[in-house]
């Protein structure tokens, strides 16, 4: 039904964050998110673009698939350093053209 891949990557995450003994604080500052927004996540109420589905594995060292499937891993690779710095989220503007 409508949202049930959300909760389960949701669910998923909020496990995999659980198994790595991780707060949302610092999961959501491990990936450049802010924590409400992971809460969001967990809870299977945000919407994510594939884009940020695949960033938010990606700085957990996961395959989007592994989160979707559930999949654990033992292992949280290394920390960057600093805040992972994101593009604001939102609706693109497109620039129209100028009249020639």
């Amino acid at each position: 039904m409508v949202g049930d891949l959300r909760r389960r990557l949701g669910a998923n995450l909020r496990r995999q964050r659980r198994h790595w003994s991780l707060s949302q604080e610092a999961l959501a500052h491990r990936v450049g998110l802010s924590p409400r927004y992971v809460a969001g996540i967990e809870r299977g109420e945000r919407n994510l673009t594939l884009d940020t589905l695949d960033e938010v594995a990606g700085h957990l060292g996961l395959d989007p698939v592994e989160l979707i499937s559930g999949t654990l891993r033992d292992e949280l690779p290394e920390e960057q350093d600093g805040p992972v710095m994101r593009k604001p989220v939102g609706r693109r503007v497109v620039p129209r053209p100028y009249p020639e």
